[in-house]
């Protein structure tokens, strides 16, 4: 069904002509977000806040509450992180510490422990992003290397112990399967 033809069949629903159509249009609709799948749903939500501007439809949609930025700060989801002054102080210390050409090395999720890197560049997409060219890699990519006050890039590959103490991952190679 078009948008055209729902959003009729809502206006209907909230402002029927009789009570008889009313009833028809709240029925119809029922059945039809009965049937819509999750991501329909979301981009239902996504239209009605273009046209109205009502943020807590589209929030509760998505899951609402609230979300972590990558400079640790909390805010309500689909909102911008109000701590850009943070974000600049992070990504200047990026590049102070990281200069291009310098060799580094990686410590985060999918990739191994202490996985060497040269730095090619900086991210524009991202204030927590570098460019990397890795070694087992044949080009480079933009990978985050801050997440909420820790540093996944190091100058000096770290001992075993201390990814253990940071918390850092380390690689796949640490996670546990579930039989």
């Amino acid at each position: 069904m078009t948008d055209r033809k729902l959003q009729a069949l809502r206006n209907l629903a909230e402002r029927p002509g009789t009570e008889a159509e009313g009833v028809l249009a709240r029925e119809i609709l029922e059945r039809l977000e009965a049937k819509q799948t999750p991501e329909e749903h979301v981009w239902s939500k996504f239209r009605d806040f273009l046209r109205s501007g009502n943020l807590e439809g589209l929030a509760a949609a998505t899951g609402g509450g609230d979300t972590v930025c990558d400079c640790g700060n909390r805010h309500p989801r689909l909102t911008l992180c109000v701590r850009l002054d943070l974000h600049t102080i992070v990504a200047q210390e990026i590049q102070d510490r990281f200069q291009r050409g310098a060799r580094v090395y990686y410590n985060y999720w999918a990739y191994p422990a202490n996985c060497p890197a040269t730095v090619t560049g900086y991210s524009a997409s991202s204030f927590c992003s570098i460019r990397l060219k890795f070694d087992h890699l044949k080009n480079p990519r933009s990978v985050r290397i801050y997440r909420a006050g820790r540093w996944h890039l190091f100058t000096q590959p770290l001992d075993e112990e201390t990814l253990q103490q940071t918390g850092l991952r380390g690689g796949m190679e640490n996670i546990e399967v579930v039989e």
